[in-house]
């Protein structure tokens, strides 16, 4: 994986390959044939994050996050396909750039069905636990935070 960080804004290229009961699922490339997901910002409006941009290196990519904008609390969420519980295993894997990178950053996460539903938006910290996306805490799942403060 490689990370460039020059100083400002964050492309995050998401192509999220998911086992599901032992087949693997392209969630989204962003170029049209996507699974269902939905985004938000859940504290400021974003302007030139979350976005579907055309100009990445293999194609379409998610803009998720904008080192102009602040703290937006940018999410994408993609819906469940299938009930979480009696897992054995899960993979996940994603393709991302970022470049200006300064702070805060993001996270990633296996969410829990019964738990936070079927589909929308589930922000870090939902259950009471801490609300800060870098830190990745979300009830009952799995969660992987990336800080990007220098």
């Amino acid at each position: 994986m490689n990370i460039l960080n020059k100083g400002t804004l964050l492309p995050i290229t998401l192509a999220a390959i998911a086992n599901f009961e032992a087949t693997g699922a392209v969630l989204a490339d962003f170029d049209g044939n996507d699974a269902v997901y939905a985004t938000d910002s859940v504290r400021t409006p974003a302007f030139n994050a979350n976005q579907i941009l055309t100009d990445g290196p293999t194609g379409s990519y998610l803009h998720l996050l904008e080192s102009g904008e602040g703290d937006a609390g940018n999410y994408i969420s993609f819906d469940s396909v299938s009930a979480t519980n009696g897992w054995t295993s899960a993979s996940f894997k994603m393709d991302f750039r970022t470049d200006f990178a300064e702070a805060d950053g993001f996270s990633v996460a296996f969410l829990d069905k019964e738990t936070h539903g079927d589909t929308g938006v589930v922000r870090a910290g939902a259950g009471g636990l801490d609300g800060v996306e870098e830190r990745g805490f979300y009830s009952n799942s799995i969660g992987v935070g990336f800080r990007t403060f220098n």
